[in-house]
């Protein structure tokens, strides 16, 4: 088990391990259902959206493209197919118009429409992007391994540093009841 990112809808917690996307029960912590991953090659990140469709990166290896994944009605399909143009992806969120949005290795972040096909990019001074938190209104919070920070990109606007001198910034969160 390598357990990379994890998602919490209502009472179930989704994790992203290796080849297979696990479900527990919040409260108990009892394994649920699993949904292997047909030719994963190291789930990352996911998230799960109102309808708990679920959405997983695959940032696949130095050898394979990554993908995006969606698991909807118990079946698992390609989000986004494997192509190196996804710069092998890690952070994904859904913003607050539904859309989804990810990053990779690159300095894009690629907003997609629900059935995929990509609406806009937003280009980032800095990339290898990994943990993405959508904020109200369209904004989001944006983690940048290669500059060592953390970027609140608005809906519309340039991104601006909110936090720097970070060694490895990865998953982040927010606590929006203190607002950090």
């Amino acid at each position: 088990a390598d357990p990379l990112g994890m998602a919490i809808r209502g009472n179930t917690i989704y994790v992203a391990d290796t080849a297979t996307v696990r479900t527990f029960d919040r409260a108990s912590g009892k394994p649920g259902i699993a949904y292997p991953v047909p030719g994963a090659v190291r789930l990352n990140d996911l998230t799960v959206d109102a309808q708990g469709i679920v959405y997983v990166t695959d940032s696949g290896n130095d050898d394979m493209p990554g993908a995006i994944f969606r698991i909807k009605d118990g079946k698992v399909d390609a989000f986004a197919a494997r192509d190196p143009a996804l710069e092998r992806p890690n952070g994904i969120a859904i913003m607050s118009d539904g859309n989804i949005v990810h990053g990779g290795r690159g300095v894009n972040l690629v907003v997609r429409s629900p059935d995929g096909k990509i609406v806009r990019e937003i280009t980032l001074p800095f990339g290898r992007i990994d943990g993405i938190v959508a904020l109200p209104g369209g904004a989001l919070l944006v983690a940048s391994q290669d500059g060592h920070l953390v970027y609140r990109v608005p809906a519309t606007g340039k991104p601006v540093v909110v936090a720097s001198d970070i060694p490895i910034p990865a998953a982040i969160g927010l606590d929006t009841k203190r607002n950090r």
